[in-house]
């Protein structure tokens, strides 16, 4: 990555990577550590009062009302504001991509409010999506107000990178582990290595971490997702364990995820003319009456997850978790209500591994110190197959579940759980909500392929960049670049001419996202 002079630098590297990450940084956190606060005691007490409503069943009909009336609400909210519906995390993915626009204010206001709903009524669903999704949005925020202030529209090329330090540091602030959420941006938003995205994620996830120390305290609010786990050191005698577990959790992913498509299949085409308020209302009812059956089956489930890194329950009674906890937040997920999947599938590995470990101490002599171990083996195979980011389960088995001795057996069982889902070629539910968001970009009009050639100019974003450090618009791509004779090199400099190939339905917003880039042309 080379910039052209002093200037250039720090307009479009140390500006954009370090002051405005930084303050998306330290807002994220704030943010969320409010958010966190409020989440805590909404699910506390939603908690306590399924415990207590067998008690008062004069408040049924209260309850039943306020449910329409909510379910009707969130209906015509996510009419007008689509970007707010579902996980948090796919949504914050596409967005980074380039595939959605987001109205930043309506989306950070919209996702905190109707994802705390969520957590009152028990609907399992968790608050990390919604972290990394205000992250994302705060980004956005901390880039366009600077934009305005200045009146510097050729500064819209920093907005993605804003907003992938402000989805990092959202990860980082709400599962407590920030070299994750450093992870986050190369492993799952990106998928790809550059500097710019390096030092503006590492930027915020450091500032967010910073705040956090500083807010959490005060708030009452934990720093950590999980307690470390005390896993005995395991030896190449006790290597089944890590590829049972991994082969169950595997195997039953590609369920899962195939499971995952049908449902949504089943609501949004089969089911497409039911009205959305009723599809909304049936899952808070079938929570509500699982809930009173019982708290494993609803809510969070980090709850859940922490009582069987402690101590195991009934196979039985896991057998029913599963089944009933995967039927309600993948119903959720594709009915679009607001919430995070990735702590309620973490408790669902929790619970499928708790079945390994029961059998596995029960009937086949393997000793009872292990079972804590099969469970933090399920929930980062969890992360590895069913999300399908190996990489940030092994750095997230380390850094959240003190997992360091065992990280050998760690990284066999992540990659043995993640070869089963290539093997039947399945896709994570990040993956499929990211390609809905790319179908429905173009639903309303139709798409077209332009071809553009532009030119370099002077202290443009492009000016001394490497072409693999741009956040391309998305449906863009570089065919040629012919570069200026006083120049050399790989990088694009004043005066070289790019030929791009542009997929678009709106080449007015096409032609102001390239000369953001390049300068006015």
């Amino acid at each position: 990555m080379r910039i052209k002079n002093k200037n250039n630098s720090f307009i479009n590297l140390i500006f954009p990577t370090i002051v405005l990450s930084a303050i998306t940084g330290v807002l994220s956190s704030i943010t969320i550590n409010i958010y966190k606060f409020l989440a805590k005691h909404l699910i506390h007490f939603s908690e306590q009062t399924y415990g207590s409503i067998g008690n008062k069943l004069w408040m049924l009909p209260v309850i039943i009302v306020l449910f329409v009336f909510v379910a009707w609400i969130m209906s015509g909210v996510y009419v007008k504001l689509p970007n707010i519906k579902g996980g948090g995390i796919p949504t914050a993915i596409a967005s980074q991509r380039g595939i959605i626009k987001l109205k930043w204010r309506e989306n950070l206001i919209g996702v905190f409010v109707l994802s705390l709903v969520s957590f009152l009524f028990g609907v399992p669903l968790g608050n990390e999506g919604p972290s990394v999704q205000m992250g994302c949005a705060i980004g956005s925020g901390v880039s366009r107000l600077w934009q305005n202030e200045r009146k510097e529209k050729d500064h819209k090329a920093w907005e993605r990178y804003s907003m992938t330090g402000g989805a990092c540091a959202g990860f980082s602030v709400a599962t407590g582990a920030p070299i994750s959420g450093f992870v986050f941006a190369i492993e799952e938003a990106h998928r790809r290595i550059s500097p710019m995205i390096l030092i503006s994620a590492a930027t915020s996830v450091i500032f967010a971490g910073i705040t956090t120390e500083l807010i959490a305290p005060v708030l009452n609010v934990s720093k950590t997702l999980f307690p470390e786990a005390a896993m005995p050191v395991l030896t190449i005698k006790q290597v089944l364990i890590p590829l049972v577990v991994s082969v169950v959790v595997g195997i039953f992913a590609v369920v899962f995820l195939k499971v995952f498509v049908a449902l949504d299949s089943l609501y949004n085409k089969k089911l497409n003319k039911v009205p959305h308020y009723i599809k909304i209302l049936a899952v808070f009812l079938l929570t509500f009456v699982f809930g009173l059956i019982s708290i494993d089956y609803v809510s969070t489930g980090h709850e859940l997850a922490i009582h069987l890194l402690e101590s195991s329950k009934p196979l039985w009674v896991l057998v029913a978790i599963v089944i009933v906890r995967t039927f309600l937040t993948l119903s959720a997920n594709t009915n679009g209500i607001t919430g995070g999947v990735f702590l309620p599938l973490l408790a669902i590995g929790a619970a499928v591994s708790g079945i390994v470990a029961d059998i596995l101490v029960d009937y086949f002599c393997i000793g009872n110190e292990y079972y804590g171990t099969m469970i933090v083996l399920g929930i980062v195979c969890c992360i590895s197959a069913m999300m399908k980011m190996p990489l940030t389960a092994v750095v997230f088995a380390v850094e959240a579940l003190g997992c360091f001795e065992n990280i050998v057996y760690i990284i066999l069982a992540v990659m043995v759980s993640y070869l089963f889902t290539e093997i039947f070629a399945v896709k994570s539910i990040n993956d499929v909500m990211v390609e809905k968001r790319e179908e429905q970009r173009y639903s309303d009009s139709k798409a077209f392929v332009l071809n553009k050639k532009v030119i370099v100019k002077e202290n443009s974003f492009a000016a001394g960049r490497d072409i693999s450090d741009i956040l391309w618009p998305y449906g863009m791509i570089v065919i040629s670049v012919d570069k200026e004779a006083a120049h050399g090199g790989s990088g694009l400099n004043e005066g070289d001419i790019v030929k791009l190939r542009c997929t678009t339905n709106n080449e007015e917003e096409l032609t102001a996202e390239i000369e953001a880039i390049f300068g006015e042309q």
